[in-house]
């Protein structure tokens, strides 16, 4: 922890010597997993991150992190590197090792450097390259677009902006996922706004597969305040996989959300696929009853008997304090089998098909 701190301190100093803009975020938790030969675990994460102006049209982004082990996965809120288990932890002797570059990319703002009608924004370096994926009206991963998420590798995008309510992205991406050194990611699409509805609509498939073989993702959100206290959104979005290998050949997903005052807001998510039309349904419940306090809970309901083995197949209840900048949780998990629906923000008290009732305390910390 220590070191921790000491590489955070010096980090900064550096960042103010040169001007830069930084940021440093220290997110730590702690775990005891109840469930049948589970663990105390914990996981530290040092994120250190400096944007650099070059000039009026570019910009420098680059992200270290330390963590548990090694990875380009994705490391954000409630995520192991690499889908770290208890056993991959145990084996590490939970020491801190340095992950390394997350990110670094340059963005440049072509449209305005040469004038043009259009606006014409280009990055390269090494990020997520993914579609826009802004939908969601829930926190769930159920109505994420599918792809070759939470993977950092070397790519290129260029977004055109023909008109306030469109922006088109292409971007293409090497070796995502790092399962072939010959694989690319092609990806194109459009998005935009023409309130109260949000679209998206994205085509992408891998170099080795032709574009035959790729998939089809589109979706809208609709917001709209009923009442002053009351906002309403409702999101729809569906895709195909064309590939001879589709697991599934067509998922669809609908999330919906009411806000009360910015006070209260029930979250429903319900996703299905083709031969499990059923699917399952996550019920999401939030709650600010005082300032700086707010409760979390998420529950997750197998719809599908084929899919799940009960309907009620998973829980996580959660406390968040807010103390000036440092955030800190305090939540309850539980799961009946191992591969609860939920199990995504703490993965790792999930492995191995075991019932899962664990309790955890984080901290987190951004400057």
């Amino acid at each position: 922890m220590k070191k921790l701190v000491v590489l955070a301190m010096l980090f900064v100093a550096v960042a103010a010597w040169a001007q830069l803009t930084a940021g440093v975020t220290l997110d730590y938790m702690w775990a005891q997993d109840f469930g049948p030969g589970k663990e105390f675990s914990d996981r530290p994460i040092l994120e250190l991150k400096f944007t650099y102006k070059a000039d009026d049209f570019t910009s420098v982004y680059v992200e270290l992190e330390e963590g548990p082990l090694a990875s380009q996965g994705d490391t954000g809120p409630g995520t192991y590197p690499g889908s770290v288990t208890n056993a991959t932890l145990a084996d590490a002797g939970y020491d801190v090792q340095i992950t390394g570059l997350d990110r670094a990319y340059f963005t440049t703002d072509i449209g305005k450097q040469l004038k043009l009608p259009v606006g014409v924004v280009a990055m390269y370096g090494l990020n997520e390259w993914n579609n826009k994926d802004g939908i969601k009206v829930t926190k769930s991963e159920y109505e994420d677009f599918l792809g070759e998420k939470d993977i950092r590798t070397w790519g290129a995008q260029i977004e055109v902006m023909p008109a306030p309510m469109v922006t088109i992205r292409s971007n293409w991406a090497w070796n995502p996922g790092a399962q072939d050194p010959n694989k690319s990611q092609i990806l194109v699409g459009a998005y935009g706004t023409v309130a109260p509805v949000t679209y998206e609509a994205t085509y992408f498939t891998n170099n080795q597969d032709g574009f035959d073989q790729g998939w089809i993702e589109g979706g809208v959100k609709f917001a709209q305040d009923m009442t002053p206290e009351i906002n309403v959104a409702v999101s729809a979005s569906a895709e195909y996989d064309m590939s001879d290998a589709a697991v599934f050949e067509w998922l669809a997903q609908v999330g919906a959300q009411a806000l009360y005052n910015k006070m209260a807001s029930l979250g429903l998510a319900w996703r299905g696929y083709d031969g499990f039309e059923a699917g399952g349904m996550q019920v999401q419940l939030w709650a600010m009853p005082i300032a700086n306090v707010e409760l979390f809970a998420i529950i997750g309901l197998g719809l599908d008997d084929t899919l799940y083995a009960e309907t009620f197949d998973s829980m996580e209840v959660t406390v968040k304090y807010t103390m000036g900048k440092v955030l800190w949780y305090l939540g309850l998990l539980w799961n009946n089998d191992g591969g609860g629906m939920i199990a995504k923000e703490w993965a790792d008290f999930t492995v191995g098909g075991n019932e899962t009732t664990a309790i955890y305390m984080r901290g987190k910390v951004a400057l």
